[in-house]
């Protein structure tokens, strides 16, 4: 079974593939606000700050279940498991 971004995972985790990484992504616009809510938006990012796609979904699981359904063929990457080295191995990140 493949990984897949889920409600506990989804602020950290991502799908890359070569230069380009796909994530769901926390906003508001005036529309969501007046209703108190907010806007989860799917972007996939080229070379980590180059907007390549952005699609946006009123609510988590929608977005979720876009994400998994579109892109699991690429890799998984949950970014909040500890690098075995560089930054951010140590005890101290």
């Amino acid at each position: 079974m493949r990984s897949k971004i889920n409600l506990e995972n989804w602020t950290n985790s991502r799908f890359i593939s070569g230069d380009y990484q796909v994530g769901i992504f926390l906003g508001a616009d005036p529309e969501s606000l007046a209703h108190n809510s907010y806007v989860y938006s799917v972007s996939v990012i080229k070379n980590e700050h180059d907007e390549i796609f952005e699609q946006s979904f009123s609510s988590l699981s929608e977005a979720i279940s876009f994400v998994n359904n579109r892109y699991t063929d690429w890799t998984f990457l949950d970014q909040s498991l500890p690098k075995a080295e560089g930054c951010g191995s140590c005890a101290a990140h």
